[in-house]
């Protein structure tokens, strides 16, 4: 009996092999259809002129081939999407979210508008994600945080409101979170600065409020572009700011920040360029060390409650461009040589 089912298997592989690769390329034709069904469905949310897309119903064979698509060697999938500078107008479908290969989508300076569809959950492949310079609105919506293969997101320059979800800080892997220019309020996610791989955060001209957490260089160690300026933050800035040992431009100007500088914000290695923390409440003493911030280009402290005199030690500031301090109660003399430079 063995032998007969053996005789009867061997004659039907072939057959079954046949039915598997017809299968396989079944599956793969039905997976490449997938995503031009979804640019299709793009296109069809786009609004007056899209003839630089050359994106139609009898070319979907030759998807890779449409205009801003780039497929991968090796699935032939749609892994990259970039329509970035095309004036295209419209809003973004759910199916987009089956483009389920994308590793990398730039759709910015458009005027897409609307919602950004949950359905972007879905791109779990997704490295990069550029929808800055548009006309988005809404909340972003918590499903951001399955993104877990992200490392860098800009949503920069739109209209977004609501909070930031606090789920953005299981985007792990994030390294870039720009999202300026928007209508967003509330605290900042105290998860944001735990994102360890984080270089650079600007949250800069929205509505964010309250205060900075103690822990800010510790969780954030690679941290280089921190803005913050034109929100709502209250407290103090966080007195370990030297244990950002890569940060480069601190800008928290316009804010109501309370307390002092604080006298470690920098040390004589640090790479600290740009300090900018005009128009807030910040009281106190310029730091001594002052002098000592060898990397210093400019600093501005204007319209706040800043007393003493300036530090000694500012003609070893060599690359120093900018000193900015009006609207304080600070004495003493910039030294003349430097003069024509600083403000």
């Amino acid at each position: 009996m063995g032998g007969i089912i053996f005789s009867v298997s061997s004659s039907f592989t072939p057959f079954l092999l046949i039915c598997l690769f017809l299968a396989y390329s079944s599956t793969a034709t039905m997976d490449l259809s997938t995503d031009a069904m979804a640019l299709l469905a793009l296109k069809s949310r786009l609004i007056g002129e899209s003839s630089s897309l050359n994106w139609t119903d009898n070319t979907t064979s030759l998807v890779c081939n449409w205009t801003g698509v780039t497929c991968g060697s090796r699935h032939r999938r749609v892994v990259g999407l970039d329509l970035s500078g095309m004036g295209l107008q419209g809003s973004l479908p759910p199916e987009i979210g089956n483009l389920t290969f994308l590793n990398s989508l730039d759709m910015s300076i458009n005027h897409f508008s609307g919602n950004l569809p949950q359905e972007l959950s879905r791109l779990r492949r997704l490295r990069f994600m550029d929808l800055g310079v548009n006309d988005l609105n809404g909340q972003i919506p918590p499903s951001i945080g399955f993104l877990n293969k992200l490392r860098i997101l800009r949503l920069n320059n739109n209209s977004f409101n609501g909070f930031l979800p606090s789920s953005i800080g299981n985007a792990s892997k994030l390294e870039r979170l720009i999202l300026q220019n928007n209508e967003m309020g509330g605290a900042i996610p105290t998860l944001v600065f735990n994102l360890s791989k984080l270089e650079i955060l600007k949250l800069g001209f929205n509505k964010f409020v309250g205060t900075l957490p103690s822990h800010l260089c510790s969780g954030t160690p690679k941290i280089i572009l921190l803005v913050l300026q034109e929100n709502e933050l209250e407290g103090e800035i966080p007195s370990n700011m030297s244990a950002c040992t890569q940060l480069q431009v601190i800008a928290m100007l316009g804010n109501k920040l309370s307390g002092s500088i604080p006298s470690d914000l920098s040390s004589p290695f640090s790479q600290l360029q740009v300090v900018l923390l005009g128009n807030n409440r910040l009281v106190g003493e310029l730091p001594e060390a002052l002098g000592e911030w060898k990397a210093l280009e400019h600093f501005n402290i204007d319209m706040n409650n800043i007393t003493g005199t300036i530090p000694l030690g500012l003609s070893n500031l060599t690359n120093l461009q900018r000193f900015s301090i009006l609207n304080n109660q600070i004495t003493g003399i910039i030294e003349i040589a430097f003069s024509s430079n600083l403000y």
